[in-house]
């Protein structure tokens, strides 16, 4: 009679209760994060199936290894050892997605291997986690219920039967073992397909708003564990390419240099969305009114989400365009020129601040390895009573002590800093709480007492006698979590300031409504120092008057590339949607057929961008 051994049913069960708990999760996803996704459609459920179906195999792997052993031998180590690595893989895939319920809204994307380096490199996260515990206490409880839930239904499946099977059986164990083994390649592969299911294949079932919807995030973490980001590309020979885009530049300049100190000032999380708004300019006095005397660009973009990202951008002008951010990827060995490599030889001391612990996020490591002279973090900072209990030095005191160390540097002199009191858990002094809270969220105090600091700052390095000598740029790393409903792909969601101020000078005093990028902070300050030589960046200088204006953001497997009032969505090599860039705000007019020529022209020049950028980070040639 036929019979089917008890055991391989057994493992059949668990198997389909992986996929249920995958799709719950998923579900919770999209419940944590409703604000963000547009039209989902119950396919987007049916297409996470395949992606789960390779995290549960790969994810499994020690499971599913000791479930086939256990069919032809078993005994009850091995039956233990079955339901650990099960409870074991399943316990950590809710404990990561769980964790993505919040950190989505921050980086706008599933968590990739990338995050180990918070753990290793990072320095900081430790001391974190007990302030997230408070923060987030209840996704701890909702994961905690689902294991609890989930344990129960695993442990309810050790009590199936387990009776030896007779010999009659074999063949029929034997034949289903085959089948287990070819069902596992096809769930490890994600279906027949030629290559194995990519994090970007998820581009290809879904719009772009959904693709963190679709994945999930112990899959994310698989496919970028250890793995190479990028693929060498061959759309133009060397001599056309350059034609479209070249990181190479050239001046011309007509004037002699000009020896100005330079400093560039990164606000942490100074999203538009909060000091733009007319509702919302309370939180920002300050800033606004140092706007009006400066050459304000009012649709600069972000290169990214995080501020790994930002600040290559910012110093260096190489934006991260895949899943690893340069400073801690596979390409992190690469040289990376920035403002210092072109400044010290006409004599500039060079030097970087940020009131974080040293080694937040290999900021340290970056800022020396790109030429700097110093880099100052928390280590180097006097009072460490002025700590914020998570992340570093509240923004005012460490402004005071940007301006005394300032004071003790030979000009000219370049030095950034990077604040952090606009960053969760957006601690404020507590002399200062009454003043500030007034905002409807605490990163809206948050950003009110950065706004300050800034006023505190300002206030004194007038009083400095580099100050008239100086010229101030203003920007932000990234944009945070956004309060509002608006979809996250929209423009909004990267929309950053860049103020160029300089006392005395009405030149740069004004707005200017193209588009800009972080990686155009660098060529635009060369430019206006007149720098003779050549340089390399990824951007353009705003104020050449044949620069081109665009931004270029990846998220998701998709390349967001802005100019020409149009936003271009691009993977797969291909273009997916054309939208207008300020009619269509949150791209739900796809005019990818309607616009071919537009849609054409501006696909030659991403394709030529992601060219150059590929095939010179994955030589090693970031330099003229």
């Amino acid at each position: 009679m036929f019979s089917v051994d008890i055991r391989i049913i057994q493992y059949f069960i668990r198997v389909a209760l992986m996929f249920v708990l995958y799709s719950l999760l998923r579900l919770l996803f999209l419940i944590f994060n409703w604000s963000f996704f547009d039209d989902v459609l119950i396919t987007d459920f049916i297409t996470g199936l395949k992606f789960d179906a390779v995290a549960i195999a790969l994810w499994f792997l020690p499971f599913h290894i000791i479930s086939i052993i256990g069919i032809w031998w078993d005994n009850s180590f091995i039956k233990k050892s079955q339901s650990f690595f099960l409870l074991a893989g399943a316990v950590l895939s809710i404990l990561l997605s769980v964790i993505d319920f919040k950190y989505f809204q921050f980086t706008l994307t599933r968590t990739t291997a990338e995050v180990s380096h918070f753990f290793t490199d990072g320095g900081d996260i430790w001391p974190l986690i007990p302030q997230f515990l408070i923060d987030f206490w209840y996704l701890f409880f909702v994961a905690a219920l689902v294991i609890y839930a989930v344990s129960k239904v695993l442990f309810s499946t050790n009590d199936l039967n387990t009776e030896e099977f007779s010999k009659g059986t074999k063949l029929i164990n034997l034949l289903l073992t085959i089948l287990i083994l070819g069902n596992f390649v096809l769930m490890a592969r994600g279906g027949i397909q030629l290559i194995p299911l990519k994090i970007i294949d998820a581009t290809l079932d879904t719009k772009p708003q959904n693709i963190p919807l679709v994945l999930n995030t112990p899959f994310t973490f698989i496919k970028t564990l250890g793995k190479p980001a990028l693929e060498e590309l061959s759309y133009y020979p060397d001599e056309k390419l350059t034609s479209y885009f070249t990181p190479i530049h050239k001046p011309t300049p007509t004037d002699t240099f000009q020896n100005k100190n330079v400093i560039v000032i990164t606000l942490e999380s100074f999203s538009n969305e909060f000091i733009r708004s007319e509702n919302k300019s309370y939180l920002s006095p300050f800033f606004n009114s140092l706007k009006r005397k400066s050459l304000s660009f009012e649709n600069c973009f972000a290169n990214g989400k995080k501020s790994i990202e930002g600040i290559p951008s910012i110093y260096s002008g190489v934006p991260s365009l895949s899943e690893h951010p340069i400073i801690t990827g596979i390409y992190g060995g690469n040289k990376l020129n920035s403002f210092a490599t072109y400044l010290k030889p006409f004599g500039y001391h060079t030097s970087f601040f940020h009131g974080g612990r040293n080694g937040t996020m290999s900021f340290d490591s970056y800022i020396l390895s790109s030429d700097f002279d110093l880099y100052f973090g928390f280590n180097e900072y006097p009072n460490q009573n002025d700590f914020d209990g998570t992340w570093g030095i509240y923004d005012e005191p460490y402004f005071d002590y940007f301006i005394n160390t300032l004071n003790g540097f030979k000009e000219p002199f370049f030095s950034g800093i990077f604040t952090l009191s606009s960053h969760h858990p957006y601690s404020i002094p507590k002399k200062h709480i009454e003043r500030f809270n007034k905002g409807s969220h605490p990163m809206e105090n948050a950003i009110a007492y950065a706004d300050y600091a800034l006023n505190s700052f300002f206030e004194k390095a007038k009083k400095q006698p580099w100050f008239e000598r100086t010229l101030f740029v203003i920007t932000a790393d990234h944009t945070p979590n956004s309060l509002t409903n608006d979809d996250y792909i929209a423009l909004s969601q990267y929309s950053i300031p860049f103020l160029l101020y300089s006392p005395n000078d009405s030149s740069l005093v004004g707005t200017d409504t193209s588009f800009a990028q972080q990686t155009d902070i660098l060529p635009t300050v060369l430019d206006y120092l007149n720098y003779p030589n050549s340089y390399f960046a990824f951007g353009n200088s705003k104020l050449s008057i044949d620069n081109n204006d665009c931004s270029i953001q990846y998220l998701n497997g998709v390349y967001q590339y802005i100019s020409e009032d149009y936003v271009l969505h691009y993977t797969h090599h291909k273009s997916i949607g054309l939208y207008h860039a300020k009619l269509d705000k949150k791209q739900q007019n796809n005019l990818l057929t309607l616009k071919p020529q537009i849609t054409k022209k501006l696909e030659n020049n991403l394709r030529a961008y992601l060219q150059q950028y590929n095939n010179r980070m994955i030589n090693n040639q970031l330099s003229e």
